[in-house]
């Protein structure tokens, strides 16, 4: 049976790539962004298919985490 293409998030905080990865590394990063800067403008997309990506970034970085649904 085939498997689905893994999923890739791509991460920009104003002009900048902070993160291409898994669904949990860009989450993980996108925490550790959120935690360090007072207003940082940071806008999430599945790299594939260009759609953005909603990620509820309150509470701990393991509560993150935990809600990043994995792939399949």
């Amino acid at each position: 049976m085939d498997r689905p293409p893994a999923t890739t998030w791509i991460a920009f905080n104003r002009t900048k790539c902070i993160a291409l990865g898994t669904p949990r590394d860009v989450a993980a990063k996108a925490k550790t962004l959120i935690d360090r800067h007072a207003q940082p403008s940071l806008l999430i997309f599945d790299a594939t298919t260009s759609q953005p990506v909603e990620l509820d970034l309150r509470g701990t970085r393991a509560a993150v985490l935990d809600r990043v649904v994995p792939a399949g």
